[in-house]
C-alpha cells in the first residue's frame, strides 16, 4: 500500500511539473471558466507536446457569476492575457478555448458589444488575436483550475486509539476516584467497537473526552471556541450606559423615557470626565457650554408644541443642594419635625428607569410619623 501511494505520488508530480522555457518554442494560452471561477495554464511546444510553464487560476466575485456563458469566457482569456503579460508581451502565441462563439469574436462585425465586452477585447487584441477552439475533453488543465476547489477531507475519530488514550490519562483516570455528580461507565459506541468511558448521568452516553483529542472532536462538529460576550469586554460601553441609566432613572416621571434623553444627554456633556478633567463638550468646541436662562421673550407661537415641554421643564430647574463630605447623620424622628419638604417612596414593581422616590412635596402639617401635603395634582 505505501509502495503504491508513492508511485502514484511521483506520478502526480511529474504530470504537473513546470518546465523551464525555451527559446523560440511556440507557446499557447489556454483558459476556462465554470460558474465559480476561471482558470488558465500558459504551455510551450518541447519535443513534439505541450508542457506546462505557469498555471492561473481566479474565484469569481457575486457580480461576476451572474454573467453570461459568453462572457465568463471571455473574463477567463482576459484575465489570464493580463496575468501572464510579462511573458506573453512581444511575443506571437496562440489562445485555446473550449467556448466556440468565443473564437469569432475578433472577426464579429454585428452590433452590439457591450462596454465590457469591447474593453476585454481591445486588451486581448493587443497581444493575439488568434483565439482557437479546443474541445472541452482535451481542455483538461485549465478547465480543473477553474472548478470549485474540493472541501477538507474530514476523517473520523479513531476510537480504538482514544480509548487507550483514556487508559493512560492522569485526568480521566483522577475522575474514577473523584466526587463529583458523573456517572461514569465503560459504553461500547458500536456493535463492533471498542468501550470507551463515558458519563450517563443525563440518560444519554456523553464520552470523557482527552486533551489530546479535544481539537479534533471541534473540528468534527465545527464548534467554534469562541468567547462569550462579556460586559468585561465592553466596560467603557457598558460604564457609559450604567451612567445614562442612572441619569434617566433620576430625571424619569413616566413612561416617556425619549422626552428626557435630550435633557440627560446634554449633562452628560458639559460634566467634566474624571480622568480628563475636562467636558466632551469642551473637547469638541473648545469652551464650555453656554446655557442662557432667558434668551429671548417666550413667545408661544414662535415654538412648535414639540418645544413647550422642554421649556417648561426648564423654568422648574432648580439648583441641586451641595453636598457635604461628612459623615452622615442616622435618621431621626426629631430631625423630619422640621422638614418643609418630603419625599414619596414608589412602593410595588418599580422599571429599571423609574424613580425610587417623588417629589419633593411641600408638607404643611406633620406629625409623629405621618405628614400631609400636596402632590403636583393637587391632591393630598
Amino acid at each position: 500500500m505505501t509502495e503504491a501511494f508513492s508511485s502514484s505520488k511521483t506520478a502526480l508530480v511529474n504530470a504537473t511539473m513546470l518546465i523551464h522555457p525555451a527559446h523560440g518554442a511556440p507557446i499557447a494560452l489556454t483558459s476556462d471558466a465554470s460558474d465559480v471561477a476561471v482558470g488558465a495554464v500558459l504551455e510551450q511546444l518541447s519535443s513534439g507536446s505541450w508542457q506546462p510553464l505557469a498555471f492561473f487560476s481566479k474565484q469569481l466575485r457575486p457580480a461576476e457569476k451572474k454573467y453570461s456563458t459568453f462572457d465568463r469566457e471571455l473574463l477567463g482569456l482576459y484575465l489570464a492575457v493580463k496575468h501572464f503579460r510579462y511573458f506573453l508581451e512581444g511575443r506571437r502565441f496562440a489562445m485555446f478555448t473550449d467556448h466556440k462563439p468565443l473564437v469569432g469574436a475578433m472577426s464579429k462585425l454585428s452590433d452590439p458589444w457591450t462596454a465590457r465586452q469591447q474593453r476585454h477585447l481591445a486588451h486581448i487584441s493587443e497581444f493575439s488575436t488568434d483565439i482557437r477552439h479546443i474541445s472541452g475533453k482535451a481542455n483538461v488543465v485549465a478547465d480543473c483550475f477553474s472548478r470549485a476547489a474540493i472541501n477538507n477531507v474530514v476523517l473520523g475519530i479513531d476510537y480504538k486509539a482514544m480509548a487507550e488514550v483514556q487508559e493512560h490519562d492522569e485526568e480521566i483516570q483522577a475522575l474514577k476516584t473523584a466526587i463529583t455528580g458523573l456517572n461514569l461507565q465503560s459504553v461500547q459506541i458500536s456493535n463492533d467497537g471498542p468501550k470507551l468511558l463515558c458519563d450517563v448521568s443525563t440518560g444519554n452516553p456523553r464520552p470523557i473526552v482527552p486533551k489530546a483529542y479535544q481539537r479534533q472532536v471541534f473540528e468534527q462538529f465545527t464548534i467554534l471556541r469562541t468567547l462569550a460576550e462579556s460586559q468585561r469586554l465592553q466596560g467603557l460601553v457598558e460604564r457609559f450606559h450604567r451612567t445614562l441609566k442612572a441619569a434617566l432613572k433620576t430625571r424619569l416621571k413616566g413612561p416617556n423615557w425619549a422626552d428626557e434623553l435630550p435633557w440627560v444627554k446634554l449633562g452628560l456633556r458639559i460634566v467634566p470626565k474624571e480622568n480628563l478633567q475636562v467636558s466632551c463638550s469642551e473637547l469638541v468646541y473648545g469652551e464650555p457650554l453656554t446655557l442662557p436662562g432667558q434668551f429671548v421673550d417666550p413667545n408661544p407661537t414662535a415654538f412648535s408644541t414639540k418645544v413647550d415641554p422642554f421649556r417648561s421643564l426648564v423654568k422648574r430647574l432648580i439648583p441641586l443642594p451641595m453636598s457635604h463630605h461628612c459623615t452622615p447623620q442616622s435618621t431621626d424622628q426629631k430631625s423630619l419635625k422640621d422638614a418643609r419638604f418630603v419625599f414619596i417612596r414608589r412602593d410595588g414593581h418599580r422599571g429599571p428607569l423609574q424613580r425610587p422616590y417623588d417629589g419633593p412635596f411641600k408638607s404643611f402639617q406633620q406629625e409623629t410619623r405621618h405628614f400631609e401635603s400636596w402632590l403636583e395634582d393637587g391632591k393630598r
